[in-house]
């Protein structure tokens, strides 16, 4: 969980400090705070959480990567950029394709998240 303000400057720094990851690194936050009416934090929560946790047939997690998971879209860590302060859709992906979407499922853009690397070593 992360403020909205820096969060993608967070993820880009992770996404480069991290170099060898093999584990996904899903970072949300909210517009509103959760106890809000209209909040959008448990949707952004469940949804980083299942992300994370998602694996394929192998049993490797389906994102091994720094993402910012937030609105219904997953985002490359280095690629996203907030843009909008009032409303939900506050971030977008700069110059790459959503690597997900969310919705009664979650569709993966698989051909754009980078493949798990069981020999990966974090430096």
């Amino acid at each position: 969980l992360h403020g909205t303000d820096t969060m993608a400057y967070t993820a880009s720094a992770l996404s480069f400090v991290l170099n060898g990851l093999n584990k996904p690194v899903i970072i949300t936050g909210a517009q509103l705070p959760i106890t809000a009416v209209r909040t959008d934090a448990l949707e952004n929560l469940v949804t980083a959480l299942e992300i994370a946790s998602s694996k394929n047939k192998a049993g490797e997690p389906l994102v091994a990567e720094v993402c910012i998971n937030f609105d219904n879209q997953l985002i490359r860590g280095n690629r996203a950029q907030k843009v909008q302060s009032n409303r939900f859709d506050a971030y977008n992906s700069a110059n790459y394709p959503v690597l997900a979407h969310s919705g009664i499922i979650i569709e993966y853009n698989h051909a754009y998240i980078q493949p798990y690397n069981a020999t990966a070593k974090l430096e």
